[in-house]
């Protein structure tokens, strides 16, 4: 073998071995290029599925959002419709209370045209109302009575008398009884005193008080008495009087009676007898009504 067999061989050797290189190069890319592409398909794989999770996601946030736009739209729906039942509830609420003060002006006005007393005592008997009689008969301001003590209204005599009373109502039992007393005026009051129990749970919590003013009616009552006992005396002076005039009548009328029916019985010419028993007639009639009169007096009597 030449010298230039041996190089040519040796070229060639070099030349397969830097083949080779290339060859092994060219694979080792190739490896390179196909995991690349592997992982490109991975990567793309995962992506679609991270798009496609993050779509469902998204769909699912939609589906949510949507469904609480629902719920919003129904709560701000409830919303409208709670306000606007408030407003109906608070017109309602603005009428009753106009109705509410209409009535109670109405209720003032009916208990102050009243000629009677009338408030509401707490269980500590404080007044708490009271109507404007009260400054007829008191002199005192129903407004001032409002948180005042009974004592300060009817004094302390007043309330030594009254006390017991207001103590059976705070015990339950409705008191009604007539009594007079002197108010503060000097004026001497009867009245028709109704203390009723103010019940709630079972516990007086107040009392209901109403005072009839019966000074008229008694001083009308002592006016009829006396009036009738000055007619009953009356009749009984008229009673007497007529009695005696008819005793003192019928005693002289017996006589002419007894007299003419005497001489009735006698000889009378036709004349006498005639004049006579017209006077014995005329006496038993004039008897008659003396008797009727009598008995008009007894009965009377």
């Amino acid at each position: 073998m030449t010298e230039q067999d041996k190089e040519t061989i040796s070229r060639l050797e070099r030349e397969n071995r830097i083949l080779k290189k290339k060859l092994k190069r060219s694979e080792h890319n190739r490896v390179i290029v196909e995991e690349a592409h592997e992982r490109s398909n991975i990567g793309q794989q995962n992506l679609i599925a991270e798009l496609e999770e993050k779509s469902a996601a998204l769909a699912s946030s939609e589906k949510k959002m949507e469904s609480k736009i629902v719920e919003l739209n129904q709560s701000r729906s409830a919303m409208i419709n709670m306000l606007e039942d408030l407003d109906e509830e608070k017109l309602k609420a603005e009428a009753a209370k106009i109705e509410m003060e209409k009535n109670k002006n109405l209720l003032t006005l009916l208990m102050d045209s009243l000629p009677v007393l009338i408030a509401y005592i707490d269980k500590d008997l404080r007044y708490r109302l009271a109507n404007a009689h009260f400054k007829v008969i008191h002199g005192i301001d129903p407004e001032n009575m409002i948180g005042s003590h009974i004592r300060e209204v009817i004094g302390e005599e007043g309330y030594a008398i009254e006390k017991p009373k207001y103590e059976r109502a705070l015990a339950g039992e409705t008191v009604i009884i007539e009594d007079h007393f002197l108010t503060p005026l000097g004026v001497d009051h009867w009245y028709k005193l109704s203390l009723i129990p103010h019940f709630n749970n079972g516990v007086v919590i107040g009392i209901f008080g109403l005072v009839i003013d019966l000074t008229e009616q008694k001083k009308l009552e002592t006016d009829i008495r006396n009036a009738k006992e000055v007619a009953e005396e009356a009749t009984k002076a008229k009673s007497d009087f007529l009695a005696n005039m008819s005793h003192e009548i019928r005693t002289p009328m017996n006589a002419i009676i007894g007299m003419s029916h005497l001489a009735l019985q006698t000889k009378l010419s036709r004349k006498q007898k005639d004049y006579i028993d017209k006077i014995h007639s005329a006496g038993n009639s004039l008897l008659g009504i003396i008797n009727d009169i009598l008995d008009f007096s007894k009965i009377e009597a």
